[in-house]
């Protein structure tokens, strides 16, 4: 698309163009009349329609929330009877020995359950023999197969029925279960009457009684808002507010009009006397919008007509103030354009601003590009000053020589000979990588030249504990990352102390990272010292204070790897030191 095209400023710049706000202006003074009229005349319609709807479903509400009233308090009643059976009272308090008395038991839960569609079982407790009755089972609660029921039952610890909506072992069926404890004079509690409401069958109750006049309706918990009730089975006690985040319930015996997902629904809501629950329904407004809709089709041709002329209209009028506004876009967007041009421009007012905006953008073209290039130079500069820090060019032959030599003075090896063969080893793997990054399998062989000229140096002085991950071995890591830490654990951590010192040196992987570690026993490092040290750490190109090593291994680190990796120490005072470097997991590409 042309981008000085005023089709493109209006795609663009959308509201705020010329264009739009040419448009916007003409179609408010030719539609406001209109609109306020209609918008009375329709707000009248719909208070009317709205109302009668409310009105119809709010008493069918009520009555429904009676049938569940009346389904709980039923429900309440039989428990209560059942618990004041003899044949009860005596189960609850014998030694749960199988009888007649317990299958006469069993008989009237068959005829309950059989009697009322809703009700799926009734369970028949004793906490004194731990034996219960249901339909088609007699015997200890240990082997009836649903457990559920029973957690919520134990802590109980007064005589007032409960309900309490779970399911079957944690799966389909859903009850809602009435809890009626029984308890004696004294307290004690004797067991419980369980009735299970079926979900399922109270909600083809309802929907009977209530000849399906609701599209949904929901029995939700006014304390965790949790649902009770839906005829979604699968919505059973997940949060309300959870499935209707933007919906704001009401006080009880309301009705609202409220929007879910774009379409509008008359909420009602009322409270069950029964429990500290609330029914709440919605309704469709779908009923009353074919009624409406032949007055929004003369509405909309209407304003179509007018949005059609108040287009052309604008346009005509934006085409003519668009001229000067497309020449500073041209040189906005366009610069080399516009310079081609630029001869053939009038010298006025418009032809100074253009020119400022394309000489503005020039310089800051060049100063980018010159930036770069400084900032690419001094990373390249400061990358291999540090790695001269570490790994100077020493001469491997040389080394070679001096070992011979000595070997030739004392006619066999020596500590001298041992130590040069192990440096001229050491420089070797330094100079021969060609690379600031080596595998770690070799990073490790060259540390190990370098312990083993420690060693020869300061015998019996400290012992190395290596502790490596194999799998991390064909991955790279910046040269000479571990020599500077092994030396600062010898020198500043177990050379001042009389005792002979251990390094452990991990290389483990942590998610996409690999870590190093190397840590001692050494005299560890004072509070605020250590806190030094870590600020210095911190800094990226920082050039004072103590531990160069390390701050030549960390800002190396941060340079190729970037500020997130580096190193960390922890240490306390008589308690050594631990120095830990993170990197990226990294191959190089074959």
């Amino acid at each position: 698309m042309n981008k000085r095209s005023l089709w493109y400023v209006i795609s663009n710049y959308k509201f705020k163009s010329v264009f739009i706000r040419n448009l916007c202006l003409i179609l408010l003074l030719i539609i406001i009349p209109f609109m306020g009229l209609s918008y009375v005349v329709f707000f009248q319609m719909n208070m009317v329609v709205e109302e009668e709807v409310s009105t119809s479903n709010q008493s069918s509400l009520y009555r429904t929330a009676d049938i569940i009233n009346t389904v709980i308090r039923d429900s309440n009643r039989l428990a209560a009877q059942l618990s004041l059976q003899a044949d009860v009272q005596t189960f609850m308090l014998s030694n749960g020995s199988q009888g007649a008395r317990e299958l006469r038991i069993e008989n009237m839960i068959k005829m309950y359950t059989n009697t009322f569609d809703y009700i799926d079982s009734i369970y028949i407790y004793s906490e004194f023999n731990h034996n219960m009755i249901a339909k088609q089972f007699i015997g200890s609660a240990d082997f009836f197969q649903e457990k559920s029921w029973y957690e919520y039952y134990e802590p109980i610890d007064t005589n007032h029925m409960f309900l309490q909506p779970r399911k079957f072992n944690n799966r389909f069926p859903y009850y809602l279960s009435l809890y009626y404890p029984v308890f004696l004079s004294n307290q004690q509690k004797l067991g419980v009457v369980v009735i299970n409401i079926n979900i399922q069958g109270l909600r083809d109750f309802i929907g009977q009684t209530n000849d399906g006049i609701f599209n949904d309706l929901y029995i939700i918990d006014n304390n965790d808002n949790t649902i009770i009730y839906n005829e979604d089975i699968y919505q059973f006690q997940m949060n309300f507010y959870d499935l209707y985040p933007d919906i704001n319930l009401q006080e009880s015996n309301t009705s609202e009009t409220q929007s879910i997902n774009g379409e509008q629904f008359i909420i009602s809501k009322t409270d069950l006397q029964a429990n500290d629950w609330s029914v709440v329904s919605f309704q469709p407004l779908t009923t009353y919008k074919q009624k409406i809709n032949e007055i929004w089709k003369f509405i909309i041709i209407f304003f179509s007509i007018s949005i059609f002329v108040a287009v052309i209209i604008s346009f005509i009028i934006s085409m003519r103030t668009y001229k000067p506004i497309q020449s500073i876009i041209t040189a906005l967007n366009e610069p080399d354009r516009w310079k081609e041009n630029e001869g053939r421009l009038q010298k006025n007012e418009l032809y100074y601003i253009n020119k400022n905006i394309v000489d503005n953008m020039d310089k800051k073209v060049k100063l980018e590009e010159e930036l770069d290039k400084n900032l690419t130079h001094l990373n390249k500069a400061q990358t291999l000053a540090l790695q001269a820090q570490v790994s100077p060019h020493f001469l491997s032959n040389t080394l070679e020589s001096m070992k011979w030599m000595a070997m030739g003075l004392t006619g066999g090896e020596n500590d001298i000979s041992k130590m040069a063969f192990s440096l001229s080893r050491l420089l070797r793997l330094t100079l021969g990588s060609g690379s600031q990054v080596i595998p770690i399998s070799l990073e490790i062989e060259l540390n190990k030249s370098y312990i083993e000229i420690m060693e020869t140096r300061f015998k019996d002085k400290f012992l190395v504990e290596w502790d490596v991950n194999e799998t991390l071995l064909e991955y790279q890591t910046v040269q000479l990352t571990l020599q500077p830490l092994i030396e600062n654990a010898f020198y500043h951590g177990i050379r001042p102390t009389e005792n002979q010192g251990i390094i452990t040196i991990k290389i483990s992987e942590e998610a996409s990272n690999i870590i190093f570690e190397v840590a001692d026993n050494g005299v560890g490092i004072e509070k605020e010292k250590l806190k030094e040290i870590n600020h210095q750490l911190d800094q990226l190109f920082s050039v004072e204070g103590n531990s160069v090593g390390l701050r030549n291994v960390n800002q190396r680190i941060k340079l190729i790897f970037g500020e997130s990796y580096g190193l960390q120490i922890t240490s306390k005072k008589n308690d050594g030191t631990r120095i830990t470097v993170k990197i990226p997991k990294y191959k190089k590409a074959t």
